[in-house]
């Protein structure tokens, strides 16, 4: 027999299982650290139980309670995890565990117990790891028998860092229906999407951008009101400078419809935006009030006040950047037609919460709201020969078919497209 052949392959032999147990070694680092976090967290306990341990493999069981005083139950559920260790490269499968805690209480319910399929790797020089989980669709009658739920496939992937300084992760789920037989009523919701980034800062999580999209949201009570929703897409990003941070929201609507049959009307609602921002919010500040949010709610209420105090003593700007939408509102012997758009910003400067209860509150806002809207939306409303009567006052201007206002607060003095106003 070749001796190099046999030299390889008794090193083979040994590293291996060498390998496997550094692999090991290193993963019982991470469920260290992973505990450790855990128990900060208010209102929760993670147990673990250690099943089978082994130079290859590990069998885990996890145990969780949330006992939030304000929701009205505890939570308890368990999860058991079953790891394969291989050189430097590690795999785990997740099952939930439907026969212990408020899962036992709701598997009750269902019409067949779905399973948890996929779980997550990772390589451990890379520091990263991949989760890939599959929830099988589920279908349950409530106690009442009065209603009735089914849910498609729920799908999670993403990564994180071992060190969970940074996490990535998407959920999506094809269709949620609920149902009441008795009167015919229906929700229903389809191609529902969320993902987000977070990045860990001092023992806590901060969310640096997320986007939410919903395919239709459809509700029928099965009588008299209807609502329908399509295209629904949310996105928010934190944008982070040396010392301050903004907050920036996006909302977009492709159609919102509204039917009532009490009083026969229908309200429509098409490419509806609403875009806004926070901006300059102070890091430290704003930092700590994330901090406070996973505090003892008892405890907190003297820190919180500390909290709001430095964030105020920065001041605050939100601006309004676009709300719009194009209206059709059909009513008894009524029409509204036409497109409007909204922007503007509001200041707050320096200040603190005790001025903001004392009788000069009011000084330390200012306000600017500039508004337009096409002038068929009035043209059949009972309203429109006073807003021609508005116009001519120079309250409102008309231009190239649609009237416009500007709206400014300052000090507390307002004025209306440059008129002022009595308060």
């Amino acid at each position: 027999m070749n001796k190099g052949f046999l030299a390889a392959a008794l090193a083979t032999v040994v590293a291996i299982p060498a390998a496997s147990w550094y692999t090991g070694q290193q993963y019982q680092k991470i469920v260290e650290q992973q505990m450790a976090l855990a128990s900060e967290m208010p209102n929760v306990e993670v147990t673990l139980e250690v099943m089978d341990d082994s130079l290859f493999g590990r069998t885990e069981r996890y145990l969780y309670l949330m006992d939030d005083p304000s929701l009205e139950i505890a939570l308890e559920f368990a999860a058991t995890q079953t790891l394969s260790f291989w050189p430097l490269f590690l795999r785990g499968e997740v099952a939930l565990d439907f026969e212990h805690g408020t899962l036992a209480e709701f598997a009750q319910q269902l019409e067949t117990l779905p399973q948890m399929r996929g779980g997550w790797s990772a390589f451990i020089p890379g520091g990263k790891a991949k989760v890939d989980l599959q929830l099988d669709a589920m279908a349950l009658t409530l106690p009442d028998g009065e209603a009735h739920l089914a849910l498609s496939p729920i799908h999670y992937r993403g990564d994180f860092a071992l060190d969970l300084s940074t996490s990535y992760g998407e959920l999506s789920l094809a269709s949620l229906t609920f149902r009441v037989p008795d009167n015919d009523g229906e929700l229903l919701i389809t191609d529902l999407h969320f993902s987000g980034d977070a990045v860990m800062t001092d023992g806590i999580a901060e969310m640096q951008s997320m986007a939410f999209q919903l395919g239709e949201f459809r509700f029928d009570d099965g009588h008299d009101v209807s609502l329908v929703m399509t295209a629904l897409t949310m996105s928010g990003e934190t944008q982070e400078q040396e010392s301050t941070l903004d907050l920036v929201s996006l909302w977009s609507v492709q159609e919102l419809q509204f039917a009532s049959a009490l009083d026969g009307s229908k309200t429509g609602l098409s490419n509806l935006r609403f875009d806004t921002v926070f901006k300059g919010l102070d890091k430290a500040a704003y930092r700590r009030l994330q901090q406070l949010e996973q505090s003892d709610p008892i405890q907190m209420e003297h820190e919180l006040i500390e909290a709001l105090d430095a964030l105020l003593a920065a001041g605050i700007q939100w601006q309004l950047s676009d709300v719009s939408a194009d209206l059709d509102v059909m009513m008894p012997g009524q029409t509204l037609k036409g497109q409007f758009q909204t922007q503007g910003q509001l200041s707050m400067a320096p200040t603190s919460i005790q001025q903001l209860i004392g009788p000069m509150a009011i000084a330390q806002f200012s306000a600017q709201l500039d508004i337009n809207f096409s002038e068929s939306l009035f043209a059949q409303h009972p309203l429109a020969p006073v807003l021609e009567q508005l116009t001519e006052t120079g309250m409102f201007t008309l231009e190239q078919e649609r009237f416009r206002t500007e709206l400014q607060f300052e000090q507390g003095m307002i004025q209306l497209n440059g008129q002022p106003l009595p308060m």
